[in-house]
Order: structure tokens, then sequence, then C-alpha cells
């Protein structure tokens, strides 16, 4: 009877152990492995690599934290893309506000205002106009760029008039 007994015991310690054996392996397969994919990719985000390759399958809740992280990381990169744009364009205004700093003529003042706007919005054309005193007119002073005959040919006023929207 003893040995019947112990043969029982021996065929039930097999089973729990490959139970949990099968059990382990499926826990490290679906959520072993792919946590540590995820730390991976923290890790690179942290040290500045924004392409996500952290892309990972196992329980549903890991693959969607994957998911966050994966719209985070495009987020971040758009966001500093953004930012160095923005920084690019203090340097220019930067720029541009020294080059003009210290100007006392003012004919070369507007001059170089023109060049600068022609400059920091890509633009073909930038002209200068001041409203000349008991008058409505705009006044061409300076101009910089391709203006082939176009500040002659207009007609600017400072009012509510229909040339005054130019």
């Amino acid at each position: 009877m003893l040995k019947k007994f112990d043969r029982i015991r021996l065929f039930t310690l097999f089973g729990l152990t490959l139970f949990l054996i099968l059990l382990f392996q499926f826990f490290v397969k679906n959520v072993i492995f792919p946590l540590n994919r995820l730390r991976k990719s923290v890790e690179e985000i942290g040290d500045g690599k924004l392409d996500f390759k952290g892309k990972v399958k196992g329980c549903y809740e890991l693959e969607e934290f994957s998911n966050v992280l994966e719209h985070l990381t495009l987020a971040l990169r758009e966001s500093i893309e953004e930012l160095k744009k923005n920084v690019r364009e203090l340097i220019d205004l930067y720029e541009a506000s020294v080059s003009i700093t210290g100007i006392t003529d003012l004919e070369r003042l507007y001059k170089a205002i023109c060049d600068n706007s022609l400059k920091l919005f890509t633009l073909k054309m930038a002209w200068l106009g001041l409203v000349e005193e008991g008058s409505y007119e705009v006044k061409p002073v300076a101009f910089s760029g391709l203006e082939e005959g176009y500040l002659s040919k207009i007609k600017v006023t400072w009012d509510d008039s229909p040339t005054g929207m130019g």
C-alpha cells in the first residue's frame, strides 16, 4: 500500500513540476521578455534615441504600454523638432536685432529692417512705408528684394478706404 501511495505522490509531484515549468515558460515569454524589451526601449529613449523599436507582444497590458510608449516617443520627437525650429527663429531674430543695433542713419536703418525681413521670412520682396504727417498716404522709404516697379504702381493709405487695406 505504501508503494502505491509513493507512486501517486511521485506522479503528482512530476505533474505539478511539469505544470510549474510550463507556467514559468509562459510567464517568461509573455511577461519577462516583453518587460525587458520595454526597459531597453525606455533606456534608449532616455539616451536620446527616439526611434522606438520596443513594440512588444505579450499580455494585453504590456502591449498597451508599448503602444503608449510609441505614441509618447513620436510626440517627443515632434516636440523636439518644434523646439529646434523655434530656437532657430530666435537665433535669427537675435542676429537681425544685433545687425540693426547702432545704426543711426534712418535710411540705412529702414534698409536693414527690409533686408532682415527678407532673410528671416524668406520673402521675395519686403518694403517699409511711413505715413506722412497730416496725410493718410503711406510712402515707401525702403525695400529689399525683387521690386520690379511694384512700389511705383501702388498707393496705400492708412485709413479704412480700399487703398488703406494694402
